[in-house]
């Protein structure tokens, strides 16, 4: 069973704001909009940019998302470091790797999330889907 595009589309959205919300907390930020929205706009900007670049949604294949992937995370945190004003410090590589890594557990966590639900429901529809002896 595929799973919808336009599911695909707010897991991943989903999955990059749960990211920024870990983020935020770790660093000690709190939870308010001028934050939030500061960090959501590069990061989901390049993300859904990115993703119509690579088709990502029309043909989900994991070349497309790793492309996405690699597209839209650093162009993302690159315009968040300098919308704060921090672009040209030390710490702008190391944010970047980190951003990379984490940004892509949990968008692949998202996904195999969104795929085993799927799947599931595909078996509640077919009961005999993967049951041995089943008719």
């Amino acid at each position: 069973m595929r799973t919808p595009a336009k599911s695909l589309a707010v897991v991943d959205g989903l999955s990059l704001l749960a990211f920024l919300l870990v983020g935020l907390r770790m660093h000690g930020v709190p939870f308010a909009p001028v934050p939030i929205v500061r960090d959501a706009l590069p990061l989901l900007g390049a993300w859904y940019a990115a993703s119509a670049l690579t088709r990502l949604y029309r043909s989900p294949r994991w070349s497309a998302f790793l492309l996405s992937w690699g597209m839209a995370v650093p162009i993302g945190i690159l315009i968040r470091q300098l919308w704060v004003g921090r672009l040209l410090t030390r710490a702008t590589p190391i944010f970047l790797l980190v951003a990379l890594g984490l940004t892509l557990v949990f968008l692949t966590a998202g996904r195999v999330l969104i795929w085993s639900l799927v799947r599931l429901a595909g078996r509640r529809t077919h009961p005999s889907v993967d049951r041995p002896g089943a008719r």
